[in-house]
């Protein structure tokens, strides 16, 4: 066999590998425990409820949306089956796209309507979080135009004491920091939660020490996602992306011994 069809061969065989669990459901790994996810998971239960407002962040784009999609999409369709309304704010250009096309993705047109109010993009990081908490209700809603104040998902909603929690889906360990500075100075008793690209896990982790109370619960990443997915009850991407990865890492592992087998074979020959 020459070496371009060996290659070739090998090329398809990893691509196998990686998406044959995407294509093919089976669960094929279990999920590593998740604590941080778990804890989230009943700081929404209790939070949250019919007609409640939450703040959303969306703090990545569309260059980190393939991994954090993963992470906010069970996180979200948790506060949407609790009933909340979403008050969806952003200190990142894309955050306000991105956040519209996941929640196109998980609601009706009529439920956005209804249920969520997308107030654009705030320049300033830290100061633009302070001015989203001092005064959501003084911005536009991007989809209609419409003052915030206006839209059925802001009703009763003036500043941030008026949410039940803020929920912030960074994939930069800065955007995340901010969040957290800005609403222990202003808001200390505010519930505040994460999803977060496995990155900035590191840095978000000591955030959750009770100590603190900065955080009350964490996702990170796809094990995190995973888990939180396991939790709500329901089948996610976050799982098939898991499996795709653990098996794309042993089929890598047995061509590399499969490789090693042959070389020694043809060297006895020899």
């Amino acid at each position: 066999m020459g070496w371009t069809v060996q290659r070739l061969v090998v090329g398809l065989l990893l691509l196998l590998t990686i998406f044959a669990p995407m294509v093919i459901p089976l669960p094929l790994f279990s999920t590593p425990p998740a604590p941080a996810a778990d804890i989230l998971f009943q700081a929404i239960q209790q939070a949250t409820g019919p007609d409640v407002p939450i703040m959303v962040a969306f703090e990545y784009g569309p260059a980190e949306a393939d991994e954090m999609d993963r992470v906010a999409e069970p996180i979200l369709r948790h506060l949407l089956e609790q009933g909340s309304r979403l008050v969806v704010v952003s200190t990142r250009p894309e955050g306000p796209a991105v956040a519209q096309a996941l929640l196109t993705a998980l609601t009706s047109e009529e439920e956005r309507s209804r249920r969520v109010a997308n107030l654009g993009y705030q320049p300033g990081q830290a100061t633009g979080i302070q001015d989203l908490l001092t005064g959501p209700d003084q911005r536009t809603e991007i989809n209609t135009g419409l003052p915030a104040a206006q839209t059925d998902a802001m009703r009763g909603v003036h500043t941030a004491a008026d949410v039940a929690m803020i929920v912030v889906l960074a994939a930069q360990p800065d955007d995340l920091r901010a969040w957290v500075e800005q609403t222990s100075l202003t808001h200390p008793d505010l519930p505040l939660v994460a999803g977060v690209s496995a990155r900035v896990e590191p840095l978000a982790t000591p955030y959750l020490d009770p100590g603190t109370g900065q955080l009350q619960g964490l996702v990170s990443g796809l094990i995190g996602a995973t888990a939180y997915e396991e939790q709500l009850g329901t089948g996610g991407r976050a799982g098939f992306y898991l499996n795709s990865l653990g098996v794309a890492q042993l089929g890598m592992v047995a061509l590399m011994l499969l490789g090693g087998l042959i070389f020694l074979a043809g060297g006895r020959r020899r």
